[in-house]
């Protein structure tokens, strides 16, 4: 039974995915009510309030009139295959309602008058024939639903659910805030499933949640290596970190950024960088490996290979789909994987992300990426630029106007011949092509040292400037 403090917040916070309110005792009002039953078993399950109006405030309709028997007869007849949920009544300071709890179904769809429903919002909508696929496609393959075994409660770590509330408020600050006592924050966020013993962790929430996930699953880590060439041998870089999948997302994130490359150039009064990938492309690839691999039978790591000529991406498990249809649409093994990566914004809508990565290379000057099944492993190659880095677009928000850090035109013009052209000058160069003093030299010339543009080469009259190394790299 939910307490009343639980209950008071669910009222206040209104409808959504996981909770309605109905009210009204004709067979249609009635018939509506299976309808959300059903929509909420063909999902993540979640409570419906009867007996209240759409403020979720009580309407009196049970405070003589108890409904609860024929309510529960008509959602075991009226759906298909018959659910069973389970209901109390509740007595709040407004009057008494009815708590109907649904759990997500056994096998899904679920159906009404030969209807299968979903949940959209606070509403309900009649499953496409893509969603029919997508639930069917998804019975045998919801293992990040199921209890961890051996895992309790103190296996989750409030800390990372904290994190994980923060992200998802910074991704959606229109957003309902989360709110409760921890043990319903693990409920709200998927992180615990019901059983006859209580609340256990799901894989879902070991991997987003606990405090050591590789202890429970030892695949739960990401092999990432850089080699020189375009053979994977003698790598120069390597790693295999553990952790949460939010925490291995940005530590691979990370690895990557430092083993590729940067140049940067002049182009006008702005210091454009240039990458040598687009982050979000790869970004994308690693949320999807992490949500789409195949957690239950495959127990290698995601692997991440940097070659000089590319970078390629291994998700254990066969696609779900032909390689010829991966656009525009959406398969997954892992449900609640993919829901907390949407819900904390590192996910785009379900069904984009192949199309996204395709635009951002593109968008970046570079091939596409090709997608390919080899055995048992999903793998997408990024192609590089090789050395056309300079040639790539930048991105707008790698773009800093050299004017903002007070540098005057003489300043900017020394840093296109440094920087663009790989030219070295000295003092006396500087006085020459720029017609100033040897004072006016030395502080133009000493003030861009001082920021980082430039570095001094040697001492006294054979000493020279060139453009900082961070300025033009390779990782």
């Amino acid at each position: 039974m939910i307490n009343n403090d639980k209950i008071q917040r669910l009222l206040q916070r209104g409808e959504h995915e996981r909770v309605a309110f109905h009210t009204g005792a004709s067979e249609a009002e009635l018939r509506e009510v299976v309808a959300t039953v059903a929509a909420m078993a063909n999902g993540t399950g979640g409570t419906i309030f009867f007996g209240v109006d759409s403020s979720g405030h009580p309407t009196g309709l049970l405070e003589n009139h108890d409904m609860a028997e024929e309510i529960m007869a008509k959602i075991s007849a009226w759906t298909t295959p018959a659910l069973s949920p389970t209901a109390d009544y509740l007595h709040t300071p407004a009057g008494r309602i009815l708590a109907i709890h649904v759990l997500p179904a056994a096998n899904p769809p679920v159906m009404t008058g030969g209807i299968a429903y979903r949940r959209n919002g606070s509403s309900n909508a009649e499953m496409t024939r893509t969603d029919l696929d997508r639930t069917l496609r998804s019975i045998p393959q919801s293992f990040d639903r199921r209890p961890m075994p051996g895992t309790t409660l103190n296996d989750l770590d409030e800390e990372r659910l904290r994190r994980y509330i923060r992200q998802r408020q910074e991704a959606y600050p229109q957003s309902s805030p989360l709110i409760g006592t921890t043990e319903e924050l693990w409920e709200e966020v998927k992180a615990v499933v019901m059983t006859e013993e209580g609340a256990v962790p799901t894989v879902a929430g070991i991997l987003f949640f606990s405090r050591d996930p590789s202890f429970w699953i030892s695949h739960a880590r990401v092999k990432l290596a850089r080699f020189p060439g375009t053979a994977p041998v003698a790598f120069v870089d390597r790693q295999e970190p553990t952790g949460t999948l939010p925490e291995l997302l940005d530590l691979a994130e990370a690895f990557i950024k430092r083993n590729t490359r940067m140049a940067s150039q002049i182009i006008g009064f702005e210091s454009v960088v240039v990458t040598e990938y687009p982050y979000p492309a790869l970004r994308e690839a690693l949320v999807n490996a992490f949500a789409h691999r195949d957690w239950e039978t495959r127990h290698e790591a995601v692997q991440i290979n940097i070659f000089s000529d590319r970078i390629e991406v291994h998700s254990p498990g066969e696609p779900l789909l032909p390689l010829d249809q991966l656009e525009g649409a959406h398969a997954s093994r892992n449900d609640n994987l993919c829901y907390l990566f949407k819900d904390i914004g590192a996910m785009e809508q379900y069904g984009t992300g192949v199309a996204r990565m395709r635009a951002l290379m593109e968008e970046h000057g570079l091939l596409p990426p090709r997608f390919e099944k080899q055995g048992p492993i999903f793998k997408v190659t990024f192609p590089g630029p090789g050395d056309r880095i300079l040639n790539l677009m930048a991105d707008p928000t790698a773009r800093v106007d050299l004017r903002t850090l007070g540098l005057n035109d003489r300043q900017i013009d020394a840093m296109r011949l440094l920087r663009n052209e790989g030219k070295a000058i000295s003092n006396a160069e500087y006085r020459i092509h720029f017609g100033v003093s040897d004072r006016t030299a030395l502080r133009d010339l000493s003030s861009l040292v001082e920021l980082g543009l430039i570095r001094r080469i040697g001492n006294g009259p054979q000493s020279f400037y060139v453009a900082s190394e961070g300025d033009n790299h390779d990782g």
